[in-house]
């Protein structure tokens, strides 16, 4: 190609990226433009007094946690990413930050860092914290750090939960603090031998919650009124329960059985007692005569004459029994229980089921009941289907015709598939019930099917 064709193309090429520079410089002022127009809008949301904003920010607050957490995918923290504005509200919205759990190990090397910034921006707000994994990862200056805030805001706290290792309590327990507004308090640790003296001083107490029984602590045991226990011993429960003479509510979880018998005890005053994942001996042991509301949830073993025997000693004015699990109830024992108005059975067995609509035959059984429930039902060989249950149908509405109070009837199923093939005559019934005032819900936890157009037979 000769010299002169060369240059006409060279010039030809620095034309065209003059053109395309001066389509480049349009569009960027254009784009300039726009971005102006943009910035000149005030967005409703912007206009928002601070205290109204701050409002929303505590609805965006997790409704499935008891507390925040340390995540930037969560509220509060999100909040800050969005724009200054919204950054400057989120930080002097005390309130956001009343709550924290914090697991320290995953935090770690910012843990004291996070905590003190955290509970500063709560101001003066009554603070609900909890606080897991190891503090021995974090290292001693980061311990330090850590300390001195856990120390200055002690007395902010309503609620406290440890989920700890024995040498972190080791090195918290050296010193005594005030806990002036301490409500709740939760310790959970491995080991049997962890003696604590940190919490001497907490006059407002009155829920506690701890798993294994430490030889020694010290709190104002007569004050509780709220008391829930992991893997202690059977002894060590009815010991805990003669400290707590005010208590009305218990909750005991995974007991560890022993080979002597503990001693016996009444108490006047529980109101509420539950065991979960436990063997039913404990009950050999208690007398409850103040008892509403009684929860055995998958026992290890259920003992049957254990539970007649312990109605039939407390005789107590039961008003709600939930049962959960392996619990083959013989529901004769309850024919003297005229008081019952909630009776919740999880999974029920197909024989006690059909024991349990023999029984209310009877005018005089449960006579005050307004709520029977079948929940968790499931197709095995042993257990009460959800189609044994649905054809009950004629069974229920005897109930309500003789019970006046009777106003729930709830079944669910553990499977979709379990309420797919019902047709509108079996649930005819049950829509009648619902239109002359009673509450019917048959399905899934957020599905009933009673409304819904079943499958033609």
């Amino acid at each position: 190609m000769f010299n002169a064709d060369l240059r006409a193309q060279a010039q030809d090429l620095i034309s065209a990226i003059s053109c395309q520079q001066q389509i480049l410089d349009s569009l960027k002022a254009q784009l300039e433009d726009v971005q102006r127009q943009l910035h000149s809008i005030v967005y409703p949301v912007l206009t928002l007094p601070p205290e109204i904003t701050s409002e929303i920010f505590v609805h965006c607050l997790s409704p499935s946690r008891r507390l925040a957490i340390v995540d930037a995918k969560e509220a509060p923290l999100l909040l800050m990413h969005v724009c200054s504005a919204w950054r400057g509200v989120a930080v002097s919205s005390p309130v956001l930050w009343a709550t924290l759990d914090i697991n320290a190990t995953s935090v770690a090397p910012h843990f004291s860092e996070i905590f003190a910034v955290w509970l500063q921006r709560a101001g003066q707000c009554q603070l609900s914290v909890k606080i897991g994994s190891s503090l021995l990862e974090i290292g001693d200056s980061d311990f330090d750090g850590f300390w001195g805030t856990f120390r200055r805001h002690s007395g902010e706290m309503r609620s406290l939960e440890l989920n700890l290792t024995r040498p972190d309590f080791e090195r918290m327990n050296t010193h005594l603090l005030a806990f002036p507004l301490l409500q709740n308090l939760g310790i959970h640790f491995a080991e049997h031998d962890t003696s604590l003296k940190m919490f001497d001083h907490v006059p407002m107490l009155h829920e506690l919650c701890m798993n294994y029984a430490p030889p020694t602590i010290l709190l104002p045991w007569q004050r509780l009124t709220k008391f829930t226990a992991k893997w202690y011993t059977l002894t060590e429960c009815l010991e805990a329960l003669r400290l707590m003479p005010n208590i009305v509510e218990c909750h005991f979880s995974s007991l560890i059985e022993e080979d002597s018998p503990p001693a016996s005890i009444s108490h006047p005053k529980m109101q509420s007692f539950t065991l979960f994942d436990s063997a039913t001996d404990i009950l050999d042991f208690l007398t409850l005569p103040a008892l509403h509301t009684l929860e055995i949830l998958d026992p290890t073993i259920f003992d049957e004459d254990t539970f007649d025997i312990f109605l039939s000693r407390s005789a107590p004015l039961l008003q709600s029994l939930v049962m959960k699990g392996d619990a083959n109830l013989r529901f004769a024992s309850l024919m003297a229980v005229t008081t019952l108005t909630k009776l919740e059975i999880w999974n029920p067995p197909i024989l006690g089921i059909g024991a349990l609509f023999g029984f209310f035959e009877n005018d005089t059984f449960l006579p005050r009941l307004r709520t029977l429930s079948f929940l968790g039902c499931e197709e095995h060989a042993q257990k009460a289907s959800v189609f044994d249950l649905v054809e009950m149908a004629p069974q229920i509405a005897d109930i309500r015709g003789t019970r006046p109070d009777f106003q729930s009837f709830r079944l669910t199923a553990d499977a979709q598939r379990y309420l797919a093939a019902f047709s509108e005559e079996q649930l005819l019934l049950f829509r009648k019930l619902e239109t002359e005032g009673m509450h019917v819900y048959i399905g899934m936890e957020n599905e009933s099917i009673v409304h819904m157009t079943p499958k033609p037979d």
